[in-house]
């Protein structure tokens, strides 16, 4: 092989090698939940008790301490037939964030007992489950 045709070969190798690397870079960025593994982030459920839609805000405080604000369209168990907004802090342990807050009803209605809600998150698939809520499985918006 002439010095020429060995030096083109060497280049289209690079060349090759360079784009199997970037290829497997983009599957394995593509492969990871789309919130990059944090439980940070806004999310969406359907109270399985009463059919209404939830949206769930978390958000990194410092360290492992977050705010929650949970918001509820129809809070039937708190507050009748108005909706609701839960404002909370809590810590994250081990992907299980207990958050303590309190209630206070569209209505103006404000709920005396502090209510505290355990949200465990699921980096596998991006999802969050609650133990207020029934079954309901938290989606990232």
């Amino acid at each position: 092989m002439s010095r020429k045709t060995m030096t083109v070969v060497a280049i289209i190798s690079a060349a090759g090698t360079a784009l199997a690397a970037v290829v497997a870079l983009l599957a394995y960025l593509d492969s990871r939940p789309s919130g990059g593994g944090s439980i940070a982030g806004t999310w969406s459920a359907i109270d399985t008790g009463d059919q209404s839609r939830m949206t769930l805000r978390v958000n990194l405080l410092g360290g492992s301490t977050y705010q929650v604000i949970l918001e509820d369209s129809l809070a039937s168990g708190v507050c009748g037939t108005a909706a609701a907004t839960v404002t909370s802090t809590g810590n994250l342990t081990n992907d299980r964030l207990v958050a303590s807050g309190t209630v206070i009803c569209a209505d103006g209605k404000r709920v005396e007992q502090p209510v505290t809600i355990t949200y465990t998150y699921f980096p596998e698939s991006d999802s969050i489950t609650d133990d207020a809520s029934g079954a309901a499985k938290w989606i990232r918006d």
